[in-house]
C-alpha cells in the first residue's frame, strides 16, 4: 500500500515539474528571451523565443554586416520594443528599446 502512495507522490511531482519548466520557456517580449536571441537564428527559432513578430520594413544598403537586402521584424509590449534584423533569414542584428534595468 505505501508503494502506491509513493507512486502518486512522485506522478505528483513529475507533474508539477513539467509545469515549472514550461512556463520557464514561455515565449514573449523580455529582456531574458531577448538576451536568448543570437546571430546566425532564423526566423521561426526568434519566434520560439518572442512570439510572433510584426513583418517591419525591407532594408536595400550597405550598413555593417548588412549588405544587400534585409528584413526587420519588430516585437513590442508595454514600453518595450525590440528590432531584429534579418538577412537570408539569419539574425545579423538586434537592438531593444525599454529593457534597461530599473533601479
Amino acid at each position: 500500500m505505501a508503494r502506491k502512495g509513493t507512486l502518486v507522490v512522485l506522478s505528483l511531482a513529475a507533474f508539477i515539474l513539467t509545469i515549472a519548466v514550461a512556463g520557464c520557456s514561455k515565449p514573449g517580449v523580455s529582456k531574458a528571451n531577448f538576451d536568448k536571441v543570437k546571430n546566425g537564428m532564423t526566423l521561426v527559432e526568434v519566434q520560439k523565443i518572442l512570439g510572433e513578430g510584426k513583418k517591419g520594413i525591407s532594408i536595400t544598403s550597405t550598413f555593417g554586416k548588412l549588405v544587400g537586402q534585409g528584413t526587420t521584424y519588430v516585437w513590442e509590449k508595454d514600453d518595450i520594443k525590440i528590432s531584429i534584423i534579418f538577412k537570408d533569414d539569419k539574425v545579423i542584428s538586434k537592438n531593444a528599446l525599454g529593457l534597461e534595468e530599473k533601479k
